[in-house]
């Protein structure tokens, strides 16, 4: 919808019974409502429609029956699905008069063939009280896989299916992997390499050339390795290669990186190309200039003015790492093991900060913790990169104050 009006500020848009759709304008010069004074009165509500309305049917929802309120839910309008739960769960919390809608309502979540409908009577059932922990639990698995194929919600439904330690699970997410958005990727990657039946679908699809080697980091490769699982190690070697160097071979890389990056080599790198690089492979973890990540130590005031100091601990992270930054390698009852560093503790539950999420479980379910003298940032990472964009990274960490981004990255 186009308005010539300079007063229109569109503030949301809902729709009907009828199936047409209401906006809210505010209506007023200033983005803000002061440009010219509070307007509290000038405010307007448009409605849309398609040639001439009918009036829907039924009508009043507070006169249907519960069973009645239940058939509403494979309605065409969402509109009514809504109403027809908020009447049922409000029907629940006054005291009853519910009991007819449970039984079709259920019906409708084990048979129907549309994944909206199912979900539409899954979520009433819960509005209305009418299911246990058990239940949810054991309707999520067979949810999460029809929801799996659904664009929007899939990412949504792999944090479901990884409470379960199934193989063909995991195979089943390594295979959808294309249909995830590219932002998403990383965590699912990381969901597949939380279990060693899971990590062998990912390999599988990594060998096959449907996942990419480089979705696979340094830390991912590391977490698999602590399994102590022969084949699977043999396996990432294969396909992945190997990622931990000897010290003496650390102390030739940093050698090495330092005749390549010289100060006239430094002088001449793009800055504001090495932000982006940064963007990519530091900052979900660290924080520069009140920005990105807090799993990683803040680097803003660091001596990244030192050369040495910077590839020290790019090129071996492990070699000072403090107890805040230690690895911690958690394995939970229901055969998932995450990895990263504590961030928080009650008496309940414990906080784990991973390199995607932050992580929350409570001590009764955690039967293994390990804490490695590792840092959790991964090795390999000056390598994994071209020589160009290392010398636009490494420009860019020493720099004393921000840059902008290039123009092509705004």
């Amino acid at each position: 919808m186009a308005s010539g009006d300079k007063w229109f500020r569109g503030q949301e848009i809902s729709y009907g019974p009828d199936g047409g759709v209401f906006v809210l304008d505010w209506s007023d010069t200033g983005e803000c409502h002061e440009s010219t004074g509070v307007h509290r009165a000038s405010g307007r509500i448009f409605k849309i429609t398609y040639g001439e309305p009918t009036r829907p049917t039924p009508g009043d929802l507070a006169k249907l029956g519960a069973r009645e309120l239940a058939a509403l839910h494979t309605h065409a309008n969402e509109w009514f699905v809504r109403q027809a739960r908020l009447e049922l769960a409000a029907r629940a919390r006054a005291g009853g008069g519910v009991a007819e809608a449970i039984a079709p309502l259920r019906e409708l979540f084990a048979r129907h063939a549309d994944v909206a409908v199912k979900l539409r009577a899954l979520w009433s059932l819960y509005a209305m009280g009418a299911t246990d922990t058990a239940f949810l639990r054991a309707q999520l698995r067979q949810v999460c896989k029809e929801l799996l194929g659904v664009r929007a919600l899939n990412s949504i439904a792999v944090r479901g299916l990884a409470q379960f330690d199934d193989p063909a699970i995991g195979q089943k997410i390594a295979r959808s992997y294309r249909t995830f958005l590219p932002a998403e990727r990383e965590g699912i990657v990381a969901t597949l390499v939380a279990r060693p039946a899971f990590a062998r679908a990912l390999l599988a699809e990594m060998t096959a050339g449907r996942i990419p080697r480089t979705a696979l980091t340094p830390f991912h490769a590391r977490q698999l390795r602590g399994y102590g699982d022969a084949t699977l190690t043999r396996e990432l070697a294969a396909i992945w290669g190997e990622a931990r160097e000897p010290a003496a071979d650390k102390r030739a890389l940093i050698a090495r990186l330092k005749t390549q990056l010289t100060p006239e080599a430094l002088a001449q790198a793009d800055k504001s190309k090495g932000r982006v690089v940064y963007g990519n492979l530091c900052a979900s973890c660290h924080t520069l200039y009140g920005q990105g990540g807090r799993i990683g130590p803040d680097l803003t005031g660091s001596g990244r003015d030192n050369l040495d100091y910077v590839l020290e601990n790019i090129a071996d992270p492990s070699a000072v790492v403090g107890a805040d930054y230690r690895l911690n390698v958690l394995t939970l009852r229901d055969g998932r093991t995450l990895s990263g560093f504590v961030f928080g503790k009650t008496a309940q539950t414990l906080t784990l900060n991973t390199t995607t999420e932050a992580v929350t479980v409570e001590h009764a379910e955690i039967t293994g913790k390990q804490e490695l003298s590792q840092s959790l940032m991964p090795e390999g990472l000056i390598e994994s990169i071209p020589s160009d964009d290392a010398a636009n990274l490494i420009a860019y960490l020493m720099h004393p104050a921000q840059v902008p981004l290039p123009a092509d990255a705004r």
